[in-house]
């Protein structure tokens, strides 16, 4: 929950950090993954020191994966890294659900979310929400 990576606790918040600092200050917002992968480096040095010891020299030093097991690794990769440049393939699926919802909230695809708190007839007259 430390460093705010997938999974983790503080994930949701360091979402919400990175993309509050890259709205308001863009330069600064791009060293903000590089903080956090070097926090993530930090961590996993101090468990492993904490839990795991030291690395004696006699033990066993797992091996390269197997000539069996390299196509379905190079496979999986190649999954991982083009569902990442393109989400769009695995993310339109679920576009009509997604549009039918923002067309029951009373939103439109391109509203941002904030301007739709703002002029909801809930939301008080300045537009702000209490947060306590």
């Amino acid at each position: 929950s430390l460093i705010g990576l997938p999974g983790t606790l503080g994930f949701c918040g360091e979402d919400l950090l990175l993309h509050g600092v890259l709205e308001e200050h863009p330069y600064i917002g791009l060293a903000l993954p590089l903080a956090t992968a070097m926090n993530a480096i930090t961590l996993y040095r101090l468990f492993s020191s904490f839990f795991l010891g030291r690395r004696h020299s006699s033990a066993a030093i797992a091996g390269d994966a197997l000539p069996r097991e390299r196509p379905v690794l190079a496979a999986i990769v190649v999954v991982l890294v083009g569902t990442g440049l393109s989400p769009r393939a695995v993310t339109s699926v679920r576009e009509d659900t997604v549009r039918r919802v923002l067309i029951d909230s009373g939103r439109t695809a391109h509203e941002p979310h904030h301007a739709a708190l703002s002029s909801s007839p809930s939301s008080s007259s300045a537009g702000s929400v209490a947060v306590r």
